[in-house]
């Protein structure tokens, strides 16, 4: 599967969800993505939608919003694929919001949203670039606490050390992370980070969602991590 055909069925997941009786968030744009991946040949896939997929969609929402409520206006979003959290979460006012993600994804979602007001700078760089420069020429601010989010294991599978190595360096002392970490958050809370850990059995017993078929033992190891920078 590529990653532009698994940012699609991620947002059919969420369209899913937006047209369930008891959606667990709001997301009006999901259905307009789907609608522009079938338009490109793209096809739904058979059978339900994965309560683990709509599960971490509202976990890292409840971060964000809760970063935001503590008084941290500065956000970057890593990899956000087709999720439209720039447009759809409830951010003040003065909120500054980054996503930084491959460019033929953020051209896709730009032309898909074209028509509703810019809520994000985009940095089109795949996380193996040299996004940390790009961020910065974009406006960025190092010295101000900043809310990073990270949803997807895969994408810290490699190296997740060099990855947390880059964010450290451009987090100031009380910026927060929530990431999906395939493992424990070693390298977090040696680097002076406080942080707590929940397993995917975790979350679909909060949210009242369970997992679609068999479980996956892909999954078995995963963390949701929320840390703090203490110092």
């Amino acid at each position: 599967m590529t990653g532009t055909d698994e940012a699609f069925g991620l947002a059919w997941e969420r369209a899913q969800e937006q047209d369930s009786e008891c959606p667990l968030f709001s997301d009006p744009f999901a259905r307009r993505f789907v609608d522009a991946a079938v338009a490109r040949g793209w096809r739904p896939p058979a059978g339900d939608r994965d309560g683990y997929a709509v599960a971490r969609t509202k976990w890292f929402d409840e971060f964000l919003i809760a970063a935001c409520a503590n008084g941290i206006v500065q956000a970057v979003i890593l990899a956000p694929g087709l999720d439209a959290r720039a447009w759809r979460l409830p951010w003040v006012s003065d909120s500054v919001l980054y996503e930084v993600d491959e460019p033929r994804l953020l051209a896709l979602k730009e032309q898909t949203l074209r028509g509703s007001p810019a809520a994000a700078t985009y940095i089109p760089v795949a996380l193996g670039g040299d996004w940390p420069e790009k961020l910065r020429t974009a406006g960025f601010d190092p010295d101000e606490p900043t809310a990073w989010a990270l949803e997807g294991p895969e994408l810290l599978a490699a190296d997740h050390d060099s990855l947390f190595e880059r964010i450290h360096e451009l987090s100031a002392r009380d910026s927060r992370i929530a990431v999906e970490l395939p493992g424990r958050p070693a390298w977090l809370c040696d680097h002076g980070w406080d942080a707590t850990a929940a397993s995917i059995a975790d979350l679909l017993d909060r949210y009242s969602r369970c997992a679609v078929g068999d479980a996956d033992e892909s999954r078995a190891g995963t963390s949701f991590v929320t840390a703090r920078r203490a110092n």
